[in-house]
């Protein structure tokens, strides 16, 4: 629904996490005690930009639907 809704948000842009499972595998590999403090900061940035787009996709999508935006023609 995302690209037909919001053609300008794309996941497929993201590096390292691009969807709920890679973000659930990546969380679980940076909370492991052996993980190295490099990786850990990388899957940090990865998290953040892959939620920062998540949230605004579910922010884009309530707006159309209650209304307030129209679907792109």
């Amino acid at each position: 629904m995302l690209p037909a809704a919001c053609p300008d948000l794309s996941y497929e842009d993201l590096k390292g996490v691009a969807d709920g499972v890679a973000a659930g595998e990546a969380y679980r590999e940076a909370i492991l005690p052996e993980a190295a403090e490099g990786r850990r900061a990388e899957i940090e940035v990865q998290l953040l930009a892959y939620c920062h787009l998540d949230t605004l996709a579910m922010v884009r999508l309530w707006e159309l639907f209650r209304g307030e935006k129209q679907l792109p023609s």
